[in-house]
């Protein structure tokens, strides 16, 4: 790691998500990843997907001290699949290559949605999306605009009145919903 990266992950700290969204893109590398989750096992959930390899996701499972029952570095997408089925929050450890839109899923149907803050953008699907919504209801506010549909929105308003706030504008006009 260069200097200015070591300076960030001095300034994350101990479970300090507001720095590291402030980190710059240009040095958010694996290595950089795998000091901050070394830091804080928590830290994995602002680690970019594409990111999130195997080692990493190892590192978050020792710090968190969890006891997996499988071994991320044999991973399928049958495994994973049952493992979510078992137990949603392990979605966070799964090494972002082999994540699917079934798995992701299963996962946000299970323990409250929760899971849906693992979920990458690129498999942010309306099923998944709807699923999220119906399910946890902090969900809307964390789709990107771009991925919420009319059939989503009306969902996520349907299931808590409270989430018209992050129903983009011209969806609105469009649902007839002020």
């Amino acid at each position: 790691m260069n200097e200015e990266q070591e300076r960030w992950i001095n300034k994350i700290g101990l479970y300090n998500p507001i720095e590291f969204k402030k980190v710059p893109e240009a040095l958010i590398t694996e290595e950089f990843c795998l000091e901050a989750v070394k830091q804080d096992a928590d830290m994995i959930e602002y680690v970019p997907v594409n990111l999130r390899t195997v080692e990493i996701c190892l590192e978050a499972v020792k710090q968190a001290g969890y006891e997996l029952e499988f071994d991320p570095k044999n991973l399928t997408e049958a495994v994973c699949l049952e493992k979510v089925k078992d137990d949603a929050r392990m979605l966070r450890f799964m090494p972002g290559a082999i994540l699917t839109e079934a798995i992701c899923l299963e996962a946000v149907k299970r323990y409250y949605g929760w899971a849906f803050k693992f979920v990458p953008h690129t498999l942010m699907t309306e099923a998944v999306c709807l699923a999220a919504v119906k399910e946890w209801d902090q969900a809307l506010k964390r789709i990107p605009d771009g991925k919420k549909t009319e059939a989503v929105c009306l969902a996520a308003v349907q299931q808590d009145e409270d989430a018209m706030e992050y129903v983009p504008r011209p969806l609105r006009s469009k649902m007839k919903i002020r």
